[in-house]
């Protein structure tokens, strides 16, 4: 179940085992596009965005919002907070 969520979007919470809340339906849902939510160029370095998608498990679908641009500081950011190579 894809709930697409996006800011301003009203929702139905329960409780899952008295404690844990639980995303049970989107009722704002409609005129959900993601084109028109993500940033067509990066905040860090103007370059032209991309969403990339993959399949996971299950056959479910991730799509990130990415920047090619290899000399982005958002990207060298993130590699070095993650330890990942330069």
């Amino acid at each position: 179940m894809q709930l697409e969520l996006m800011t301003g979007c009203r929702i139905l919470i329960s409780k899952r085992n008295m404690i844990i809340p639980h995303v049970e339906e989107n009722l704002g849902r409609g005129g959900f596009d993601a084109k028109e939510i993500f940033p067509a160029h990066c905040p860090s370095c103007l370059a032209q965005t991309f969403i990339k998608e993959t399949t996971a498990d299950k056959g479910r679908i991730i799509r990130v919002l990415r920047c090619d641009n290899e000399f982005c500081e958002g990207q060298l950011l993130r590699k070095f907070v993650h330890h990942t190579n330069f």
